[in-house]
């Protein structure tokens, strides 16, 4: 519903400026992200595809009932490269996102490759590179694709040390998970990034488990912070992946968060769901106002 009231703003425009048309494309792409998760991977795809097209020809098209003005952005030919050099980039990375999630990752893999290949940095495109080689037992090959990235950001310092570990011949993955699970407890937890924190940790403590080491105090680490932060999606990651290896406790503190923040189902209810309603409407209501002011 959010997603949509955020185009039906744009909908409504008689022409768009570049920076609105930027923005506009950003709920445009997460429709195709939310299909993928529901197991809609082709449809999301499809939907890419036809979103390419359009800001690559300038046509309008369809996102659920409301019409994309594409055929209506106000800019120079310069501004409209610009923003169609910032759409392929968007769009392919929702695109890789979307198979990486059908665990398709051999195209995935191709789809980089074809398109320029993967960038300088940890992002999802060299991410999808070194595992799809990792699935094909191409470990020297993922191995030159992790070696070559960027590390700018402490994010990608902590995904490096986690890849670090699967694209390691077998003699080295002891060494190599005993140095990602030194990066994580050096690493300290930001509130604002709970849920990436929690997802990360699952994984060191997954890849742990799987080469033989202690993974217990990474998990009640994970517990511990998800319980501080008072973060629901952090707290409902850490159960559903290491919820065993806590005590009695930690499982009820974490389920408190879950519930107050309204995510025990697969929808979000209460409390929660009121809010960012409320607080929707008031941004959809600003965004309009915004829109309909000449540009300074």
């Amino acid at each position: 519903m959010i997603l949509r009231q955020h185009l039906g703003a744009y909908a409504e425009q008689v022409t768009l400026s570049v920076p609105a048309a930027i923005v506009m494309l950003g709920p445009a792409t997460d429709f195709a992200r939310l299909r993928a998760m529901s197991g809609r991977a082709d449809e999301a795809l499809s939907w890419l595809t036809r979103l390419r097209h359009a800001v690559r020809t300038g046509r309008r098209t369809s996102v659920d009932r409301y019409m994309l003005p594409l055929d209506r952005v106000d800019a120079t030919p310069d501004e409209l490269r610009l923003m169609r050099d910032w759409a392929w980039s968007r769009i392919l990375a929702v695109a890789v996102k979307v198979l990486a999630v059908a665990g398709r990752w051999g195209e995935a893999a191709d789809l980089v490759t074809r398109h320029g290949g993967p960038a300088a940095r940890l992002t999802e495109t060299r991410q999808v590179l070194v595992v799809a080689h990792v699935v094909d037992g191409e470990l020297e090959v993922a191995r030159h694709h992790l070696v070559e990235a960027a590390s700018a950001e402490l994010w990608e310092v902590e995904v490096a040390s986690c890849l670090s570990v699967l694209v390691a011949e077998p003699a080295d993955r002891g060494d190599m998970a005993a140095a990602m699970l030194g990066t994580f407890r050096h690493s300290r937890p930001e509130p604002l990034r709970a849920a990436y924190r929690a997802r990360y940790g699952v994984t060191v403590a997954r890849l742990a488990h799987a080469t033989g080491h202690p993974y217990a105090d990474v998990a009640r680490q994970l517990a511990a912070e998800a319980i501080t932060l008072r973060d629901g999606h952090a707290a409902r990651e850490v159960l559903r992946n290491v919820g065993g290896c806590l005590s009695r406790k930690d499982v009820a503190a974490l389920k408190r968060n879950v519930t107050r923040a309204g995510l025990t189902g697969d929808h979000l209810t209460g409390y929660s769901l009121t809010r960012l309603r409320t607080i929707a409407e008031r941004a959809v209501t600003n965004l309009r106002n915004a829109l309909h002011q000449p540009p300074r």
